[in-house]
């Protein structure tokens, strides 16, 4: 289209992955066993090996694929969708370590880490896709609903994989269950859920940097210290191609840029005057500057905004009223940050009991160029959030503590989030903090970094024998036990016994 070669002529292409972003070819799986073995698993499908670190002479071998997940596990009937799930596979003697990704998994196998623990032990290592998160969406990608976006949907999807697994016969050693901050929760409402459900699918679990917050606004944190997929909409190409084209052949519109040109750029104007060009020959200067200045906003608005979301946006190629005619000139100079403004201005105002559609289009952005962003609607529903506290500048000179509250708020889920807010219910958050880990038979090991802003929202130090948690001195948000800038070796063989001492 002429989009695209606009953009092609202009060294703009819209290239998909690059060798360097993604270092990592698909491998055809047909003559591979574990891929075999694995295809023919009920659930599985779309087996694909990519070679991580390929420049080395054994790369490490990722099984990539996907497993028919259901929409709604409490009510089949809705059906299912396709949910992202990786496997690094050593022998069926290895344990086997289950990665709860609380996030999306990455695009580029040499993003693809292991987990702390597997770093200990050789271990095999399923990572889950968390749902609503990457290509895992039970439902479309522009529904901002979130209908099944909870833990007990996650956690379910989790069983749901495991029980495939080991019903193949492949996985016949016990099963740890981990991960680094939300994927870190994730690992501790499985828990949560497995007991509850009795399905006994994990032997020990292991959340690192996991934090509960018992609030929407916890200030327990801030006391201890956020592609566009250029979709291919051909109506939205076909619309802006015509807008486009309208600035060479659309009068009223030139001489509005012209206008417009006269007063924010004069001496540009008087130059080319004093230049000795005609006035027919300004225009036409002036008409090319602004398509120049159209297209260059217009890759950064592919780039990062959806299109789906702006599409009716675009200027009308017949533009000749006043307002038509401002509206054109904004657009043409509308990046990515403007046109977000734009569309959050427009979803401004009225109760944000149900979304509108200018409401619905600026989350659409927020989705697009923030992938985290279910994370922050799920905090919204169930997880909470944190709040800074800014105790340590009382008795500042000069400080207006009703403006640090009045921005501090403007930050805050309550803030950003206001049409999901009224839906948050801590109700599960305390009933696992006060209920079931004082009384779990679950085996649990929390671990958390001393110098972790998270870990002011940590498990209360545990009354339960099956529950442990260890604090790391100094020992920041991560899980890295094989590097000692982050874990001494007392350290990581202290959590590495713990766990042992749980897998007998």
């Amino acid at each position: 289209m002429y989009l695209m070669l606009i953009l092609a002529v202009l060294g703009f292409g819209m290239t998909s992955c690059t060798t360097e972003d993604n270092p990592a070819e698909p491998v055809t799986p047909s003559d591979d066993p574990v891929a075999a073995w694995l295809s023919a698993i009920p659930g599985v499908s779309e087996v694909k090996i990519l070679k991580q670190k390929s420049e080395l002479p054994n790369p490490v071998k990722i099984y990539d694929f996907r497993f028919d997940q259901l929409i709604d596990h409490k009510n089949p009937a809705k059906g299912t969708f396709k949910q992202r799930v990786t496997m690094v596979y050593n022998d069926p003697s290895a344990t086997n370590v289950l990665l709860t990704e609380g996030y999306a998994i990455s695009e580029n196998p040499d993003s693809i880490s292991m987990s702390g623990i597997s770093t200990q032990m050789m271990t095999n290592e399923v990572c889950v896709e968390y749902r609503y998160f990457g290509n895992s969406l039970p439902e479309a990608f522009d529904n901002l609903d979130f209908t099944y976006l909870n833990s007990e949907q996650a956690s379910a999807d989790l069983h749901a994989v495991v029980s495939a697994l080991k019903q193949s016969g492949q996985f016949p050693q016990k099963w740890i269950a981990t991960g680094v901050s939300k994927s870190g929760i994730t690992s501790a409402l499985y828990a949560y859920y497995d007991e509850k459900n009795g399905w006994n699918d994990i032997d020990v679990y292991v959340p690192f940097c996991a934090p509960f917050c018992e609030s929407l606004a916890d200030t327990r944190i801030g006391s201890y210290i956020e592609k566009s997929s250029l979709a291919h909409f051909p109506e939205a190409e076909a619309r802006y191609e015509a807008f486009f084209k309208s600035l060479f052949t659309n009068t009223y519109l030139g001489n509005y840029l012209l206008q417009k040109t006269v007063q924010t750029q004069p001496a540009w104007i008087e130059t080319m005057k004093k230049q000795g060009l005609e006035d027919n020959e300004i225009y036409w200067a002036v008409v090319h500057y602004n398509a120049v200045q159209c297209q260059r906003s217009q890759f950064s608005r592919v780039a990062y905004v959806p299109i789906q979301s702006w599409a009716s946006l675009i200027p009308s190629a017949t533009a000749s009223t006043e307002q038509e005619l401002k509206w054109a000139y904004t657009f043409i100079y509308m990046g990515d940050e403007e046109l977000e403004k734009e569309l959050k201005n427009r979803a401004s105002s009225g109760t944000r009991v149900t979304m509108t559609e200018e409401q619905r289009e600026g989350l659409l952005i927020k989705r697009a160029k923030d992938r985290t962003m279910p994370y922050a609607v799920q905090a919204a529903f169930e997880l909470g959030d944190y709040a800074i506290t800014y105790d340590f500048l009382k008795g500042t000179q000069g400080l207006f503590p009703s403006y640090l509250d009045y921005f501090e708020k403007r930050e805050q889920l309550a803030f950003q989030f206001p049409m999901y807010v009224g839906q948050y219910n801590n109700a599960m958050t305390m009933d696992f903090i006060n209920n079931f880990l004082p009384k779990t038979s679950k085996k649990m090991v929390f671990v958390y970094g001393g110098q972790d802003t998270w870990t002011g929202a940590a498990i209360p130090d545990p009354t339960n024998s099956n529950v442990k948690k260890i604090i790391v001195p100094g020992g920041v948000h991560n899980d890295f036990m094989n590097d000692t800038r982050y874990y001494t070796k007392e350290y990581s063989d202290k959590i590495m016994a713990l766990i042992k001492a749980f897998l007998q």
